[in-house]
């Protein structure tokens, strides 16, 4: 009856400390904080740069509406990033995956910055293009360009326990566009990350 009474104890005492881990682990394990990410327009312009070398110049002379110029066409873009929860985001980093796009300036993320609870940060961009075409054909700068439609972002970042956690960003979805993680994604992946 002893042995049996001690190891009811010894087991009573294993599932009171297990049962107490279970938030700890919880915590350590499976909570992160939730960052999203915006895209959003910031206005820009649409600049000529001169005529280009596509006119006929065969008369001596430019038929100034129909005359083909060379536009610089810039777009400010906003990506904003918010902490929705009540835990810092530690070491973030950001990856456009699909590099092609090429913004042609972009603020940094300070990656020894964490973000607090409730904390937005804004990271300004530059998109811009040229274009030959006539005057009334310019591309008009409204909203985003088209050329941004597939983009793709993952940002990464760990909880105060340094376990990492992901969101993935898609344009080309009209909604449910930050997808949360805390595997690896595959995007990340194919890019040698």
């Amino acid at each position: 009856m002893d042995t049996i009474n001690i190891l009811l104890g010894i087991i009573g005492l294993i599932i009171t400390v297990g049962i107490a881990l279970i938030p700890y682990f919880r915590k350590v394990y499976f909570l992160g904080p939730e960052l999203t990410i915006e895209v959003l327009p910031d206005g820009g312009s649409s600049g000529n740069r001169g005529y280009s070398s596509k006119n006929d110049k065969s008369k001596g002379y430019l038929n100034v509406e129909e005359a083909i110029h060379i536009f610089e066409v810039t777009w400010k873009i906003k990506i904003k990033i918010t902490n929705n929860s009540t835990i810092i985001a530690y070491y973030p980093e950001i990856e456009f995956i699909n590099q092609q796009l090429g913004f042609s300036n972009i603020s940094e993320l300070d990656r020894n910055k964490p973000i607090k609870e409730n904390e937005q940060l804004v990271i300004n961009a530059t998109y811009k293009i040229f274009e030959e075409c006539t005057g009334r054909d310019r591309t008009q700068i409204k909203g985003l360009p088209d050329h941004l439609k597939d983009l793709k972002i993952v940002l990464s970042y760990y909880n105060p326990s340094k376990k990492p956690f992901f969101t993935i960003y898609s344009h080309s979805k009209q909604s449910n566009r930050n997808k949360y993680t805390r595997t690896k994604p595959k995007e990340l992946k194919q890019i040698g990350r």
